[in-house]
């Protein structure tokens, strides 16, 4: 894994992801679309998944930390590349989100979300599988799916009510809201809270503590850790993106995607 290497989407328009190694033993993977906010779109999904697997196979990275550029951490799905995407793209879609989280909660190695601004939707749930989480107070949490008639995916089922407690996350995912950083600190959705201009610095120092530990012994940590979740995270993953998929072919999803555009409030016809 090179240091300083900017991976392109497809055409080499955009460097989509920025792979830096601040110091020795630490790979930071940072998010590189700071004018859509780092939204997911097809090419930043496959990027950083790539990134991730050579992280994991790479014996120099022991902790991988995990950033974005800009204002923003990331706001979730590209929903302009989501309104031009047909139904049956969408698993696709779906599908490459899923298998994010899937090689961040498999990853051997600790994990440390730096978090330079807000999460929402599938941004969030990146941060939901990540081992630690430090943000800015510019950090805001939210998933905002239900407003869109989609669902939340990526594990976030299972991981939000893990780290902040049932009835937080259900207000969360059944509002469809946004919770700042003050919330998210108390909640426990968040570990730390530092100023902006120390934020890397800080993740950087978190990573070197951990990298005192043993390769061997760190992923043993990490897979013990896991171990209980294991059955309940793969079945998460299959109803979520079974249910999400779903959602999108509705008529729901379409006036949702739609208002969000117009900036409106969408007409859900309750009647």
């Amino acid at each position: 894994m090179a240091e300083g290497q900017a991976i392109k989407s497809e055409g080499g328009k955009e460097a989509v992801l920025l792979v830096e190694r601040p110091a020795p033993g630490i790979a930071l993977l940072r998010l590189n679309r700071p004018r859509v906010h780092n939204a997911l779109d097809r090419s930043t999904i496959a990027t950083l998944a790539s990134a991730l697997e050579a992280a994991e196979a790479d014996p120099s990275v022991g902790v991988i930390v995990l950033t974005g550029s800009g204002r923003s951490f990331c706001s979730g799905d590209d929903l302009k590349a989501l309104r031009n995407e047909s139904t049956d793209n969408f698993a696709e879609v779906i599908g490459g989100l899923q298998n994010l989280t899937a090689l961040l909660f498999a990853s051997s190695k600790p994990v440390i979300a730096a978090l330079n601004g807000p999460a929402y939707g599938a941004g969030l749930e990146l941060v939901l599988a990540c081992d630690v989480r430090i943000a800015t107070d510019a950090f805001a949490a939210g998933t905002p799916e239900v407003r869109l008639g989609l669902v939340a995916t990526n594990g976030a089922s299972l991981l939000l009510p893990l780290l902040i407690g049932q009835s937080r996350a259900r207000s969360m995912l059944l509002g469809g809201g946004s919770r700042d950083a003050g919330w998210c600190l108390e909640a426990g959705l968040v570990d730390e809270i530092v100023s902006a201009d120390l934020l890397e610095a800080r993740a950087i120092e978190l990573a070197q503590e951990m990298i005192k530990g043993a390769p061997g012994a760190l992923a043993e940590t990490r897979r013990m850790l896991n171990a209980p979740l294991q059955q309940a995270f793969a079945a998460a993953l299959v109803l979520e993106a079974d249910i999400c998929i779903a959602a999108r072919r509705t008529e729901e999803c379409d006036e949702g995607v739609d208002a969000h555009f117009s900036r409106r409030s969408p007409d859900w016809r309750r009647g």
